[in-house]
């Protein structure tokens, strides 16, 4: 009687199918998570326009808002304005009279935005800073008014009145341009003269 024997060893071709089998798995691996790692990466990646979009609304939306306040004054000037408004006071969980300050701060290339609740205004506390705007390499605030000598309207770069509208004007680096990005707001408190 004879013996079989036990064929326990693979063949040289038997490797090579596993080796190109075992490469073309890895390589369909390999491009499915690279693709997937390019599209989150874009989804993540903020777009200038967009974010500087969400600011601008935001100051839009704070300016129109704006009104006459006894315990908070308006103070406008060429790269700061600052302004009582409605804030969402995170003390009190609710909507509160408060003083929102926009100015630009040119070491870090960016305009903040602080809100102070009239608590922490009337206490000289720091206020929360948000939605700030980077790269902007300039900043300009303009002040739409009423003369009453001359009877006239105009813009001007500083303001301690109370004025009809309020102007921003910024450029923002985006690679190697600048763009220019304006947005006015009408104060719906102001009124006419």
């Amino acid at each position: 009687m004879k013996k079989k024997k036990n064929k326990t060893a693979m063949t040289l071709v038997e490797i090579l199918i596993v080796m190109a089998l075992v490469s073309m798995v890895s390589l369909a691996l390999y491009a499915s998570l690279s693709s997937g790692l390019r599209i989150w990466q874009r989804v993540n990646t903020g777009v200038l326009e967009e974010d500087l979009n969400i600011f601008l609304e935001k100051f839009t939306q704070d300016i129109r808002s704006a009104f006459k306040f006894n315990g908070i004054a308006f103070s406008g000037g060429a790269d700061r304005v600052e302004f009582a408004t409605v804030v969402f006071s995170p003390r009190m969980n609710k909507a509160s009279v408060g003083k929102v300050t926009y100015s630009y701060d040119a070491a870090n290339y960016s305009v903040e935005r602080e809100q102070r609740d009239y608590s922490e205004n009337y206490a000289g506390s720091t206020g929360t800073a948000r939605h700030s705007a980077k790269n902007v390499r300039f900043l300009g605030f303009w002040y739409y008014v009423y003369d009453g000598e001359k009877k006239e309207y105009s813009w001007l770069e500083e303001c301690q009145g109370f004025p009809l509208a309020v102007r921003m004007e910024l450029g923002v680096r985006d690679g190697s341009q600048t763009l220019n990005f304006t947005r006015t707001a009408d104060i719906m408190a102001a009124g006419s003269p």
